[in-house]
């Protein structure tokens, strides 16, 4: 038995709107029939999950499984994906690396110097918007505290008139 993992069956640029799903193409590369496969996976370095799937795959033919379906955060990401079959003979076809984009939805995200929003720095969130985008308009409420940096606000990905980026400040001032 050898199962391959062929490449991602996808484009790698989603948006935070719903949930992100990766389907991946593996390829029985064995002579047996393969019923079950397993696939553990790892987000940004982190083992995130794993999902079984019950297949019939037959020797030489190919099929694309969901690796996941869920929610992600804007932002670029890392993604590790290891096949895992019971009588497995070759397991140097069995990982597949990635990175991709999840640009951000409409709505809004908090910056609060206090660790308690979405980002704690004007900096983490004007570099997350450069690196991947928008697909609606954005507001950045920024809370009370102390914002000791400068930041350049440059040409985004799918801002518009209509796809605006926003900061508006949540207390009596902002400095």
């Amino acid at each position: 038995m050898d199962m391959a993992m062929i490449g991602f069956a996808d484009s790698l640029v989603y948006n935070s709107c719903s949930n992100v799903t990766i389907p991946v193409q593996v390829r029985n590369q064995g002579e047996d029939t393969a019923t079950e496969i397993k696939f553990y996976y790892y987000l940004d370095n982190q083992p995130v999950d794993s999902t079984m799937h019950a297949v019939s795959i037959v020797g030489g033919q190919f099929d694309t499984l969901t690796l996941f379906n869920k929610s992600i955060e804007p932002g670029r990401h890392s993604l590790t994906a290891v096949l895992s079959i019971a009588g497995d003979s070759i397991a140097s076809n069995d990982t597949l690396r990635t990175t991709f984009v999840v640009r951000y939805c409409g709505g809004v995200y908090t910056i609060a110097a206090d660790s308690t929003g979405d980002y704690t720095t004007f900096s983490q969130a004007v570099d997350t918007l450069s690196a991947v985008g928008i697909v609606g308009p954005v507001t950045f409420q920024v809370s009370n505290g102390v914002y000791d940096e400068q930041v350049t606000v440059s040409n985004i990905f799918g801002s518009s008139q209509i796809n605006s980026i926003s900061f508006v400040g949540m207390g009596d001032s902002v400095i």
